[in-house]
């Protein structure tokens, strides 16, 4: 490719790219959807928080739950600090956090858990969904298990801590 052919492809995307429709703008009904979908997801995630909350309150006393909005994400999640062991003084951060994100259009989930138990981060698991029954039995089914290794690897934690 010459340099004159070089330079006329770029001229060529840079008038493709002003040409690209800019995306639809975010009426009132398609926030309205989007929250109502956030909800919906947060509904279906806040049972299974809140079981874990009273099933490991006594091991975790610090156990808190927590609703907030984190770079664009609706997070949903419990925190607990749990004192280190060994050498090392001072508290560890023990959390579990879902972070939610809906399309534009409200009817695709995005869902983004992180887990970390005494400072130690456990594989983060990824979970795209139509909003659609069968998508919300996989948003379900990835909770479901991201809760249970979260509660299997704290309850460890706080065995070896004793």
């Amino acid at each position: 490719m010459t340099h004159q052919d070089f330079a006329t492809t770029i001229h060529a995307l840079k008038l493709a790219s002003h040409e690209t429709p800019p995306p639809a703008p975010l009426t009132p009904s398609r926030s309205l959807a989007s929250l109502a979908a956030r909800e919906r997801v947060e509904d279906l995630i806040t049972p299974y928080l809140e079981r874990l909350y009273e099933e490991l309150g006594d091991e975790l006393p610090s156990l808190s739950e927590h609703h907030r909005m984190y770079d664009g994400h609706w997070i949903v999640g419990i925190h607990a600090e749990m004192p280190r062991r060994g050498r090392h003084k001072g508290t560890a951060c023990t959390r579990l956090e879902f972070a939610i994100d809906i399309t534009d259009s409200g009817t695709r989930a995005v869902l983004t858990c992180y887990a970390t138990v005494t400072d130690a981060e456990l594989p983060t698991l990824f979970m795209q969904a139509e909003l659609d029954a069968n998508g919300v039995r996989a948003l379900e089914a990835t909770v479901e298990e991201a809760c249970l290794a979260f509660a299997q690897a704290a309850i460890a934690a706080t065995r070896d801590a004793t």
